[in-house]
């Protein structure tokens, strides 16, 4: 009951951030856009920031998928912390491609930040499929559900 307790929790914060990151990621890929369209480059928030918008919306799709076909985690779980780390790595070149100490002091923190929340991401993916993984074992050895309906409990994404 604990697993499936701690399980409701990493749905719950993995749902939260995906939705947080879709909506603060769009502000920064428009960002982006005006950036380019006003200024005399090519700014690769366009690119990164549209990972992380087509990513976690992509997660978001697939946690409701498993949740409906009850289906086991797998790679595509993880294609978010991909895109955070596209995000983290455009910060850091534009760390090292300008010569502002105010803009390298804020590309080199939001790299870390980026860096950050693709950890927390993988943490949190892979604490949902120990959960998952536990839940299987205990119902194979008859602990679990009786009824043998299901690998792990529904749960709802509020």
């Amino acid at each position: 009951m604990v697993a499936e307790s701690a399980a409701i929790d990493c749905v719950t914060c993995l749902y939260r951030l995906s939705t947080f990151l879709v909506c603060f990621s769009f502000f920064f890929w428009v960002w982006a856009i005006v950036n380019t369209a006003t200024k005399n480059y090519f700014d690769g928030g366009i690119i990164s920031f549209a990972t992380v918008i087509l990513s976690s919306l992509y997660f978001l799709r697939l946690m409701k998928q498993r949740n409906e076909s009850n289906s086991k985690l797998t790679w595509k779980f993880y294609l978010p912390v991909f895109s955070h780390i596209l995000v983290g790595i455009n910060y850091a070149l534009g760390a090292s491609m300008t010569n502002h100490e105010w803009n390298q002091l804020y590309c080199v923190v939001l790299s870390g930040q980026w860096f950050g929340v693709s950890i927390i991401h993988a943490m949190f993916v892979i604490k949902l499929g120990q959960y998952e993984r536990e839940a299987t074992s205990e119902i194979s050895a008859g602990e679990g559900n009786k009824g043998g309906d299901e690998d792990m409990p529904e749960v709802e994404i509020v």
